[in-house]
């Protein structure tokens, strides 16, 4: 399709229910020359187009962006995971520990994601909360390895610069930061990301954390543009690898 008949990009956005809260769960894209909402279905690396109903809705500023789960095949999510494993056959012997308890707690965990009651909910924060942090970043890496993305980790956990690793995103390799919190987040945390981005001329990272995302957090955010945060029912979903995550703009 050449670039003349690409059409107008508009999303939608709903309010935080817990942490950055729920974003519609999809896309829509306004063609200027009809009436109907055209929403893009992930699949695999090729996005196949269905038509909506219209809508009358005023179309509202971008506030959250997809994590689809990248249905990749058999010999693809193979592939993924030799490469995984053989380049950490070259991290230092610290990282095997941290990498194998990460995967042990993923395992446990996963399924307790899903669960929306509050009792449930609790147990699931108050074990993400006590988890070593390291093994958290790790944690982290590995949920994103389970939805299809590639991951990229630090060869060492001192000194990394405020980056706990890459995900490959939106076609380009993404620094992520992750942090565990009991409460709001410490701005402060999120303007030295900000500033490590910057610095890195980094479009935008991903702050992942389990905390709350406070007013002053999200003005900062907002006003680079730099940092997307993942928490709440984002890091949930995300956790649980069924794809139905928002990653949050400010």
């Amino acid at each position: 399709m050449s670039s003349a008949m690409l059409p107008s990009r508009s999303r939608a956005l709903s309010r935080d229910n817990q942490g950055d809260g729920q974003c519609l769960p999809k896309y829509i894209v306004t063609s200027p020359t009809s009436t109907h909402h055209i929403v893009p279905i992930p699949f695999g690396r090729r996005h196949h187009m269905r038509k909506a109903s219209p809508s009358t809705t005023t179309s509202t500023t971008v506030n959250c962006m997809s994590i689809p789960r990248r249905d990749r095949g058999f010999w693809s999510r193979t592939w993924l995971t030799v490469r995984l494993r053989f380049s950490e056959k070259f991290l230092p012997s610290d990282h095997h520990d941290k990498i194998a308890s990460a995967r042990k707690t993923l395992r446990s965990l996963a399924s307790h994601a899903a669960h929306t009651d509050t009792t449930s909910r609790q147990s699931f924060y108050y074990a993400l909360r006590s988890m070593d942090p390291l093994v958290f970043e790790e944690f982290i890496l590995e949920s994103f390895h389970r939805m299809g993305y590639p991951i990229r980790r630090n060869r060492r956990y001192s000194g990394d610069g405020g980056i706990d690793g890459h995900v490959h995103y939106e076609g380009r390799w993404r620094p992520i930061q992750c942090k565990r919190y009991r409460d709001t987040i410490n701005p402060a945390h999120v303007e030295d990301f900000d500033a490590v981005l910057q610095a890195r001329r980094v479009d935008f990272g991903l702050f992942v954390h389990t905390g709350r995302t406070g007013q002053k957090s999200r003005i900062g955010a907002q006003h680079s543009g730099r940092v997307r945060f993942i928490s709440g029912e984002t890091l949930c979903a995300l956790i649980a690898g069924n794809g139905s995550g928002h990653v949050t703009k400010p």
